[in-house]
């Protein structure tokens, strides 16, 4: 989304609360998470698919291990984030 040079500062607030929303709901999701196909934008995000991509997304034994990370991290990172903008966001009303 950064480098879309189409989407104004303005809109940048809707973009955010996605990306929030998309980190906490990524638990519920992460079988396709794993797969690359739940995506924080839809088919609006911007995926590089190169060969290290595809190894990632690839299906492997492992899976149902490495699933404990993300399953905890993400929605963490969505609080963090989450409150990180509201505090900037209050933050800069009260100099306004």
């Amino acid at each position: 989304m950064i480098e879309n040079k189409d989407i104004h500062i303005f809109e940048m607030n809707k973009i955010y609360l996605q990306l929030v929303n998309f980190l906490d709901s990524t638990s519920e999701h992460i079988e396709e998470f794993l797969r690359g196909d739940f995506l924080p934008f839809g088919t609006d995000t911007c995926v590089h698919k190169d060969p290290i991509y595809q190894i990632l997304v690839k299906p492997s034994e492992i899976d149902t291990h490495t699933t404990t990370a993300p399953k905890v991290l993400l929605p963490a990172l969505a609080s963090s984030f989450d409150t990180y903008l509201r505090t900037t966001y209050v933050v800069a009303n009260m100099q306004m």
